[in-house]
């Protein structure tokens, strides 16, 4: 077994890290010709703080209950936290030491929202969600950073305790406990989450698996255990397909043929590719692989399940890849994908990034895991992308 806490868990934000965000915050900012913008949401404010503040569970992109109106003037950016009297003391008493040195910064504190120009992005302005998503969606600092250093500690740190977990699973346990079990490693390795989804016997088609006690771990039936974690502002999400009994030789092809499909997929995000283009071609690519294994109707597993697409502080999925998306992939864009096939339901779960040129950098989660425990399978895209993914684990 691994001893996890040698893993080291990066911190949240480093001074480097803010101050490379402010500068990036203000350079959008000028290119926009705007002075300020208010950051409302509860994955922008983790974006700029690298501190939780949602009170009861909250999707990344909604409202936060603090605010932070950033205004640029000159070089140097003033920062007012507005909220209510029963926030400010824990915010008076985090936020400071975040801002200690860096340089260029000023803080304020208030209860209610100072007025503001025509030239501060405000919510629910025509501008606001565009700008928004070109400060927070950019990998900042590159694959050096420390917010890649987040991304890559969550999800090798996250792998390893849903394996352990895994093995941890007998016979007759139910959805509660399965997802408590899961919530407790998760929770006793400081990773925390916000999404854990448990599929038992009986759950096998449930694209999207809620736990319940009805649903229990039997003989000879597939798990599938889904989590995604966060450090600070990063999300990652990932699934781990076990099968409870032996794996069949049609059982094996399908998944590895998802494996092979699913990389062929994560080959298409590149810079500047539209995501019209690139929906139209996953399809191609699963209907290519569907021939070389021989699985008839296996191409249809293309879009079974949401194609997933870009993901960021704002969402484990900033919006959902369909048939009518026309954005552009940007470099330094973070992307998880879940592809589910058609014949056995098991699922592959990738999150890469885009790269300036070529390939995307794809997340290897397998670092933190003892491989005697759980094997990867390296696999190459037609045109270059290679990544490790996850084999079955399988228990007898």
């Amino acid at each position: 077994m691994i001893d996890y806490k040698k893993a080291k868990r990066p911190e949240a934000i480093t001074k480097v890290e803010l101050a490379e965000k402010l500068e990036h915050l203000k350079s959008v900012l000028r290119a926009e010709k705007k002075s300020g913008i208010v950051f409302n949401q509860e994955g922008s404010m983790r974006w700029l703080t690298g501190l939780r503040h949602q009170i009861i569970d909250l999707n990344p992109a909604d409202v936060s209950p603090v605010n932070a109106l950033c205004e640029v003037k000159g070089n140097s950016v003033t920062v007012t936290f507005v909220t209510a009297p029963f926030e400010m003391d824990r915010i008076k008493d985090q936020v400071p030491g975040v801002f200690k040195g860096v340089k260029n910064v000023s803080l304020k504190y208030s209860n209610v929202m100072p007025k503001v120009g025509k030239d501060v992005v405000t919510p629910g302005s025509v501008y606001c969600n565009t700008v928004t998503g070109k400060i927070v969606r950019p990998l900042i600092g590159g694959l050096k950073g420390n917010q890649y250093k987040k991304y890559d500690w969550v999800a090798n740190m996250m792998n390893a305790l849903v394996v352990k977990t895994a093995y941890e699973l007998e016979p007759g346990m139910n959805g509660t406990q399965v997802r408590a079990m899961m919530f407790k490693n998760f929770a006793d390795y400081g990773v925390e989450t916000n999404m854990l989804l448990v599929a038992l016997k009986g759950q096998g088609n449930h694209l999207h698996p809620l736990y319940d006690d009805r649903y229990k771990v039997g003989n000879n039936c597939w798990l599938k255990l889904v989590s995604a974690g966060r450090l600070g502002d990063v999300i990652v999400s990932e699934t781990l397909m076990v099968k409870f009994g032996k794996v069949s030789k049609k059982e094996a092809a399908a998944y590895a043929a998802l494996q092979d499909a699913t990389v062929e997929y994560a080959d298409l995000y590149r810079n500047g590719v539209n995501e019209k283009q690139l929906y139209a071609e996953c399809g191609k690519r699963f209907n290519k692989i569907a021939l070389r294994y021989g699985l008839k109707g296996f191409g249809k597993s293309a879009y079974l399940h949401h194609l997933g697409g870009p993901t960021s502080p704002l969402g484990n999925r900033d919006y959902c890849l369909n048939s009518s998306s026309k954005a552009d992939c940007f470099a330094g864009m973070s992307f998880a994908i879940n592809p589910v096939e058609n014949i056995f339901g098991t699922k592959v779960e990738l999150q890469g990034i885009v790269q300036e040129e070529g390939a995307p950098h794809m997340l290897d989660i397998s670092k933190f895991t003892d491989p005697k425990l759980h094997a990867f399978r390296t696999v190459e895209a037609e045109n270059g992308t290679v990544c490790k993914v996850p084999e079955l684990l399988v228990r007898g």
